[in-house]
């Protein structure tokens, strides 16, 4: 199998919703995680992932299938021994120097085994590669593990939104500058 930069690519059997570029793959995720571009297979576990871990504000099997096919954005899944576990939806607008993740969601049973940040990195890289400096994103104030996971990252607290939720739970917008590929004084992009 081809190796980059500590990265394995793999390549699937089966057609890519997105673009058909090959995903990295971790050599030191943790216990056999993959991650990789959706697939139209995949919808059915999305939605599941959805349901489970989301009281409102769900991502409609509609708006999964758009955010996986659009040029315009990436859905990223994380796979554990052959199942479905997590994803993270990044949105990428022209003219704008910031991606936004729209979503990131890891299914419960998988939970507390780094799969949120593999996720995360991920679709930085993601943002980066379509040319963006920077990641925003939104998080209800009442989830505590996803804030720890952005703080780690480091995105910082751009704003308060109140009431922001449809059930009227306050949110946090965060930010981070992205520049693991920054062009150095010689030209060359370097991690």
């Amino acid at each position: 199998m081809p190796q980059a930069q500590g990265f394995i690519l793999e390549k699937s059997k089966e057609p890519f919703f997105g673009p058909s570029d090959e995903t990295p793959q971790r050599t030191s995720n943790p216990s056999g995680l993959r991650l990789r571009l959706a697939k139209f297979s995949d919808l059915p576990h999305l939605v599941k992932i959805e349901m489970e871990s989301f009281d409102s504000d769900r991502f409609s099997p509609r708006t999964l299938h758009r955010l996986a096919t659009r040029p315009t954005s990436c859905m990223l899944v994380a796979e554990m021994d052959g199942a479905v576990v997590g994803y993270a939806a990044v949105l990428f607008r022209a003219g704008v120097r910031h991606a936004r993740l729209y979503g990131l969601c890891v299914a419960k049973v998988a939970r507390g085994r780094g799969i949120g940040s593999h996720l995360l990195e991920e679709a930085e890289i993601r943002a980066e590669k379509h040319g963006k400096t920077g990641m925003t994103l939104e998080v209800r104030c009442d989830n505590p593990a996803a804030c720890i996971l952005y703080a780690n990252a480091g995105y910082i607290e751009v704003c308060q939104l109140p009431s922001y939720y449809a059930d009227g739970c306050n949110g946090f917008r965060l930010i981070k500058r992205l520049n693991r590929f920054t062009p150095s004084i010689s030209g060359k992009s370097h991690p």
